[in-house]
């Protein structure tokens, strides 16, 4: 009785049960208990007792050894606390390694580590760079209320965090003693225990952890210890995390500046690229890719040369000449671009290497621009003098033999005016050669204003068909229209421009007997129709596009050598063209052209 008498402090109803236990099986075996001793202090123990008998077999009294647990009992808790601690802290990296924000992170954590100490709340305050100020940004167990009075705290009214703020570790056990840390608003909400530790980053208080209940307790060097392992934990997480932050922050600077760059280059029209060092393609711009027929996401997955194939084996690629010699190389001449497509086009192409701060070439930049444009202006240049030899020769063929006959004072009166004639005809085939090439230089030196405006089409046309009236004779020209002629709105030079380069051309395809229409009708309640019908001998259907071309001349004015230079059509088309119209050519019924176009009509 006196063993069993030794644990009644601690559990009763565990006494009753083993003292039956006794009584009727005669022994316990391995129990365990604890006992408090003279001291009050308590140990922990194992025990074994018996129950032994008198003369008669009656129980007359009890038999026990026991040996004391405490240490090894101490010892369990502790590796059982501390097996709680690691997972608590396996469940904090956990949570300080996924993608979240870091304010959601730090909640999580707070969230976990409170009921781990045996606390209320938890907390992590930011210090701002001066650590005059500390900014609540995660919380777990407060109000709302308490909340948001924390939300900013000054260092210098707040002890507890003005002491983390320099690095150290503070315990708070007891109000009565250390008053000087204790935080009023906690005080009057009931709080009178915590620990708060420092969250350091290379060494330095950037953020503080605290913990608090309103229960008193006091705290061993172990729980410290947690804590601030924990707080270290955070302090890595948050360095990682501005890390991140600077990293997202670059990749998008430098995406802003690819993107910047991709811009300009896609403003440009010139092919340009930028490869790294073993010539994969870095940026490709559209005037690139519409030359080439290769899109950049294509060229990606290619070298250098699959898009610039070297033709002539005697000379080493472009880039490599540019990336090894560390200077530009160029090609301006007699160099050609194979397409996706396999066609051909001359192009001058130029790379130049790109060096970074040290010195180093890293990469290159590569232009070419299409030539054949150049090359088709030389052509059409050298159409153009010898149209103009042609023309101008003609037209002094006609005149100087004219005026040496002219000078013949013997000359019949009929001959004579017959010379005159052929004098007029010449001078005028040169003012006429001599108008459409400065009106067509003109027009692509210095265009002419648009200027819309109401017109009475009427007395327009009335003053453009006047002046040939006056040189032909009115029975060689109909106007069908139904009068008045309406109202448009347009740019009444070029109007009377078109009108006499469709009337001048019909005059110039036409046999000289035949008429010339002029029509006006409604195309539709917006838009009046405009056309000059001829009856010579139409233009072919294959050959309508290129007609409004600069300096195309059709087989059948070649064959017959007609004179004319290729620009009316052009000029009409363009005129059409910058007023918001159209031009349309059908051929005329049994025979001939009709040029027709529309303007837009006002009520």
């Amino acid at each position: 009785m006196p063993m069993l008498g030794l644990t009644r402090d601690f559990n009763r109803a565990a006494q009753r049960a083993a003292l039956e236990e006794l009584q009727e099986t005669g022994k316990l075996v391995n129990r365990f208990g604890k006992v408090r001793c003279k001291d009050g202090k308590s140990k922990s123990i194992y025990y074994s007792a018996r129950l032994v008998g008198n003369s008669n077999g009656d129980g007359a009294h009890y038999q026990a050894i026991f040996w004391d647990e405490t240490e090894q009992h101490q010892v369990l808790q502790m590796l059982a606390r501390r097996n709680q601690e690691l997972d608590a802290l396996n469940a904090i990296a956990q949570i300080l390694s996924k993608p979240l924000e870091i304010e959601t992170a730090l909640a999580q954590v707070c969230q976990t580590i409170a009921p781990l100490l045996g606390m209320e709340t938890a907390n992590f305050f930011t210090l701002d760079p001066k650590k005059t100020r500390a900014h609540l940004i995660a919380s777990h167990g407060m109000s709302q209320a308490l909340i948001t009075r924390l939300a900013v705290q000054e260092l210098a009214a707040n002890p507890t965090l003005g002491k983390i703020a320099l690095g150290k570790s503070v315990t708070l056990e007891d109000p009565a003693k250390t008053p000087h840390l204790v935080n009023p608003i906690l005080f009057a909400a009931g709080y009178r225990a915590g620990m708060g530790v420092p969250i350091k980053q290379r060494g330095h208080s950037v953020g503080a952890l605290i913990v608090g209940t309103r229960a008193e307790m006091g705290y061993t060097q172990t729980d410290i210890n947690f804590l601030e392992n924990i707080a270290n934990q955070i302090g890595v997480a948050l360095e990682n995390a501005e890390l991140y932050r600077q990293m997202q922050a670059r990749v998008e600077e430098i995406e802003k500046e690819k993107n910047t760059i991709q811009a300009i280059l896609d403003s440009n029209l010139s092919g340009l690229y930028v490869t790294d060092r073993a010539g994969r393609f870095i940026l490709f711009n559209r005037a690139a890719e519409e030359m080439t027929g290769w899109t950049f996401q294509a060229v990606q997955s290619r070298a250098w040369e699959e898009i610039f194939p070297v033709e002539d084996a005697a000379h080493s690629p472009l880039l490599r000449r540019a990336i090894e010699k560390g200077a530009t190389a160029r090609v301006f001449q007699d160099r050609a671009l194979r397409t996706r497509a396999g066609a051909r086009i001359p192009v001058a192409e130029a790379v130049a290497p790109l060096r970074d701060g040290r010195g180093n070439i890293y990469g290159a930049v590569g232009a070419f621009w299409d030539q054949s444009r150049e090359l088709k202006a030389e052509e059409t240049q050298e159409y153009i003098r010898q149209t103009m030899a042609h023309e101008l020769g003609s037209a002094l063929t006609k005149i100087l033999p004219t005026i040496e006959i002219l000078e013949n004072s013997t000359l019949a009166p009929e001959r004579r005016a017959e010379m005159w004639q052929s004098l007029k005809t010449g001078a005028r085939a040169l003012k006429e050669i001599s108008d459409q090439f400065l009106e067509k230089e003109r027009a692509r030196r210095a265009p002419r204003p648009l200027k819309m405006e109401r017109l009475a089409l009427d007395a327009l046309m009335r003053t453009v068909l006047n002046e040939f009236w006056t040189r032909a004779g009115a029975a060689r020209f109909v106007l069908r229209a139904r009068e008045p002629l309406p109202i448009v709105y347009a740019d009444r030079f070029r109007v009377e421009t078109i009108l006499r380069n469709l009337i001048e051309n019909a005059i110039k395809y036409s046999p000289p007997a035949r008429p010339i229409t002029v029509r006006v009708r409604a195309a539709s309640e917006a838009r009046v129709e405009i056309a000059v019908c001829d009856q010579g001998n139409g233009i072919p259907r294959a050959e309508r596009a290129a007609v409004i071309k600069p300096f195309y001349r059709g087989e059948f004015a070649r064959r017959r050598n007609t004179r004319g230079y290729g620009l009316g059509l052009a000029i009409v088309a363009q005129m059409i063209g910058e007023m918001g119209e159209r031009l349309k050519i059908a051929r005329a019924k049994p025979k001939g052209t009709i040029v027709q176009f529309t303007l837009r009509r006002l009520k």
